[in-house]
């Protein structure tokens, strides 16, 4: 009778009833759906809460029933915020509260967001339309391509892979794209073994010196260092560009936070990092995001239900963003094992580097070597990482050892002969190496 009348009278219906706590999941589901309430009705939504076995009770948001209607599965996690005291003389002109993330904020499940995404017909630029533009005209694109930010790397890529436009971008004849070799819109993932220069790495990428105006904005994201020791880091070094209108920090502290609501939160830091606005008024976008890093991040984040699918999804989200995103991954191995065997993230990487550390005529060293490059040769050499007073100088010192990666090196056998003190010869490299 009470549908009748309603629709008579065309008018909407809303009704809430509570349930029958139970701890089971799927119990829990079949005593809704098989309810008076839940029968009669067209549209039922189920506030509920997930229970972990920490004890930890998540919010969720569930569509049980939509008549006639598509809709997407599965419980979604939601919030209640409300404004502070300083903020709300700022949302007297909002009409619309949701949209500055107040009151109940709904957070899609990572199986809705990687729908949404895979849905989307373009990456999203906050320049210009990159795929409408032709591939020579690309290379000229302020911070489209970006360089690791280690000049012997830098300069051993550019050696190996000659450009087919020579004469494009401001850096007339360079031996790649004007900006480097490292798109916007694909993932670079550094596997370390538990090495404290990954994060200087990490900062040679995000504050690569530049004096020009159009310098790209980088986001970065730590869940290891504080941001007072990033910037006594990058202290150290000279030749990075410091200037704090460059570069934004996000600080991840170890928290229950859902992994549907991380995940939004990151994507909505490269939207609102990129709308700040340096000197005369000109915005910077974040075109590099830096993650350091993603070691053990289910024991930071415990509601991360599986951290592969959330790297999956974490990664194809700075895909769509456009963004030249570079991961640190640091793995646990021992001596004669490849550190790339713990990395999941490395199997699903555009670009893959290895850092290494080895015990070697009686010292420490760090070894660094390129193991994938998509769209560009990779220069076959290892290079030992030495920190300086202007950078991390990268020096290719290991061309006659083998087992280096493995963390046993070894020196290759080198035959001599009549020629063997001439210029360019075996012996003469090897001589001169070990100088």
């Amino acid at each position: 009778m009470l549908r009748e009348y309603c629709a008579r009278h065309r008018l909407n219906t809303w009704f809430a009833f509570e349930e029958k706590e139970v701890q089971q999941g799927s119990f829990e589901e079949a005593q809704i759906a098989t309810t008076d309430q839940a029968y009669a009705a067209d549209i039922v939504i189920r506030l509920g809460v997930t229970v972990f076995p920490s004890g930890y009770r998540e919010r969720s948001l569930e569509i049980v029933k939509a008549k006639n209607q598509g809709y997407r599965r599965g419980r979604h996690h939601y919030s209640i915020r409300g404004a502070s005291a300083r903020d709300r003389t700022a949302l007297a002109a909002v009409d619309d509260l949701s949209k500055a993330g107040l009151g109940i904020v709904i957070y899609p499940s990572l199986a809705t967001q990687l729908h949404l995404l895979a849905n989307r017909d373009e990456i999203e630029e906050p320049l210009v339309d990159l795929w409408k533009t032709p591939v020579e005209d690309r290379q000229a694109l302020p911070g489209y391509y970006h360089c690791l930010g280690l000049a012997g790397v830098d300069d051993a890529l550019r050696r190996r892979n000659p450009s087919t436009h020579p004469g494009a971008g401001p850096r007339a004849g360079a031996a790649t794209p004007a900006h480097g070799y490292l798109r916007g819109g694909t993932v670079s993932v550094l596997v370390s073994d538990l090495d404290s220069l990954a994060t200087e790495i990490a900062l040679h990428f995000a504050l690569q010196g530049s004096d020009s105006e159009d310098a790209a904005g980088t986001l970065y994201i730590t869940t290891l260092h504080r941001h007072a020791e990033l910037w006594r880091m990058a202290d150290r070094y000279n030749k990075l560009d410091r200037r704090p209108d460059r570069i934004w920090v996000r600080e991840l502290k170890p928290e229950h936070i859902s992994e549907s609501k991380l995940l939004k939160d990151i994507e909505h830091w490269i939207d609102s990092a990129g709308k700040a606005v340096v000197g005369a008024g000109t915005p910077v976008p974040v075109q590099r995001v830096v993650f350091d890093n993603i070691y053990e991040i289910g024991a930071k984040f415990p509601l991360v239900r599986n951290n592969n699918h959330f790297l999956t999804a974490l990664f194809e989200v700075l895909r769509k963003k456009g963004v030249a995103s570079f991961i640190v991954d640091t793995v646990e191995v021992g001596e004669g094992r490849n550190p790339l065997d713990q990395s999941f993230a490395a199997g699903i990487a555009d670009h893959v580097f290895v850092l290494r550390h080895v015990d070697f005529q009686s010292q420490t060293r760090k070894v660094f070597s390129v193991l994938k490059l998509a769209g560009y040769q990779e220069p076959p050499q290892l290079w030992e990482l030495r920190q300086g007073t202007d950078c991390i100088h990268a020096e290719d010192r290991l061309d006659f050892f083998k087992g280096v990666l493995t963390a046993k090196p070894e020196p290759v056998e080198v035959t001599l002969s009549l020629y063997a003190g001439a210029p360019d010869s075996p012996l003469s490299a090897y001589l001169d190496a070990q100088q």
